[in-house]
């Protein structure tokens, strides 16, 4: 056991360097499209379960939105359904339930090609200077290397 510190005295470890943990690359949360999600997810019983597995999360709308903000947008219903409160996200699910699984009016390709153009019209890919690389501990941007040539 150390013997405590006089007043006055700092602890020389806390400031070695080769002790301190280097920051570490890491991409920011890399960019997912909703419909590349969706088209692995044909044939299963419930969409919003089909989509968080996945993402390797529990069930849950909050899980989608949290991973894609854009669903809680309000739309305008693309069948002449009465929707309560069209979200993108409840009219993916009413359009799943209802037009693919149960009166089967719309193919499951449609419905992938659907959800592709809301996220381009709400929610379109970041440029790649947005998503630079940053660290994984402080969340800082890392310097790039410049490109020669």
């Amino acid at each position: 056991m150390q013997a405590p510190h006089k007043p006055g005295e700092h602890d020389s470890t806390a400031f070695d360097p080769a002790r301190k943990k280097p920051c570490q690359r890491s991409s920011r949360r890399k960019f997912l499209w909703l419909s590349d999600v969706l088209a692995s997810c044909e044939d299963q019983g419930d969409i919003v379960t089909a989509i968080c597995r996945v993402l390797g999360q529990k069930p849950s709308y909050l899980a989608l939105q949290t991973t894609w903000p854009w669903l809680k947008t309000r739309i305008r219903v693309p069948c002449k359904c009465r929707v309560t409160h069209p979200s993108v996200l409840v009219t993916l699910c009413h359009l799943y339930d209802e037009h693919v699984v149960e009166t089967k009016t719309w193919p499951f390709f449609r419905l992938v090609q659907w959800a592709r153009q809301m996220q381009t019209r709400l929610a379109p890919p970041p440029s790649p200077e947005v998503n630079g690389e940053r660290c994984t501990r402080c969340g800082s941007k890392m310097p790039t290397a410049k490109k020669i040539g």
